[in-house]
């Protein structure tokens, strides 16, 4: 087990994978090391299986939240939010005083729309422990409501927590973009974030993530060959990985390739994505004016109406 969780935090999974099935084979049931073996299997971007053993967790132990908030992580990668957020609830249920649990169902309803219930959720991740995860994922909320001036003050609590966290410096980077007069202090964010991440890169080099959260940071900058060249290594190591496919667009709309970020649009939304960024970006604001992209989005929409309806539907059946 420490084998495999060490293999899978320098960048090795495959390795991972092997040091964590002979772990089963040693004891069969053993939830921990398939949360590690699923963890591995996403790390590689193969989520079925990555499924598969996180449910196999939660059929072993289903009243300890490891397992359901593994599937929640394998889940939430693939834009399946509704599911996301039952058994993210499920691990807040079983483990109300980890502060993990209610900012990992805040990201969750985020994407799904319900701002305040995420910012609720956000709150009470505080309450328990302030952390840089549940303060930046405050400021998110508040940049795309337009209150960049508390959104700014949350990335910069989160920065206090965590000066080495290359996302936190991304969004607060982002924020300070959009503000008149510091557009050189958001480049200054943006150049650390981009340090950053080149270190983490150095150590794992594997993670699909931190290769498209550079190729955004680069793409912000102007480096646009550099960001090129790390989102397609985002894409070629995690071809299904949501998150990085949403970064895409961004990638390729600000590298002036109208017709890429639009597939990627069409991609996401497709995949289930949130709608919440897609609609309120700034940086996205000409895409959005697309005849192609209003009607991806409009498509959502009706989705969303029709879903909502069913579902007080079937409510109405139930209580009949």
């Amino acid at each position: 087990m420490t084998l495999a969780r060490l293999k899978l935090r320098t960048g090795h999974p495959a390795d991972a994978i092997e040091a964590a099935r002979r772990s089963l084979e040693l004891r069969s049931h053993n939830p921990e090391a398939l949360v590690v073996l699923s963890q591995a299997h996403q790390a590689r971007g193969n989520f079925p299986e990555a499924e598969s053993a996180a449910e196999q967790a939660i059929s072993q132990r289903p009243d300890h939240s490891s397992g359901h908030e593994r599937l929640g992580h394998v889940l939430f990668r693939q834009g399946r939010y509704e599911r996301t957020v039952r058994h993210w609830s499920r691990v807040v249920q079983l483990a109300p005083d980890n502060p993990l649990g209610h900012y990992n169902l805040a990201s969750a309803l985020f994407q799904l729309g319900r701002l305040e219930d995420a910012l609720t959720s956000y709150r009470q991740a505080v309450q328990i422990l302030p952390s840089p995860t549940a303060y930046s994922g405050m400021g998110t909320v508040y940049f795309f409501t337009g209150r960049h001036t508390e959104a700014i003050a949350m990335f910069e609590r989160a920065i206090g927590l965590a000066p080495d966290d290359p996302r936190v410096w991304r969004n607060l980077a982002d924020v300070q973009r959009w503000i008149p007069g510091m557009k050189g202090t958001s480049a200054e964010s943006f150049d650390r974030a981009i340090d950053l991440l080149r270190q983490r890169i150095s150590t794992d080099s594997e993670d699909p993530e931190h290769w498209a959260d550079l190729a955004l940071c680069l793409s912000k900058r102007g480096r646009t060959s550099e960001s090129l060249d790390a989102m397609r290594r985002a894409l070629a190591i995690a071809p299904t990985n949501i998150n990085c496919l949403a970064c895409a667009i961004t990638v390729y709309e600000v590298a002036g390739d109208r017709d890429r970020s639009l597939e990627y649009l069409e991609i996401v939304l497709r995949a289930g994505y949130g709608k919440v960024e897609l609609e309120r970006d700034p940086e996205l604001e000409d895409l959005r004016r697309e005849p192609k992209a209003r009607s991806l989005l409009m498509q959502v929409e009706m989705q969303d109406v029709e879903s909502k309806t069913k579902s007080m539907g079937e409510a109405t059946d139930a209580r009949e």
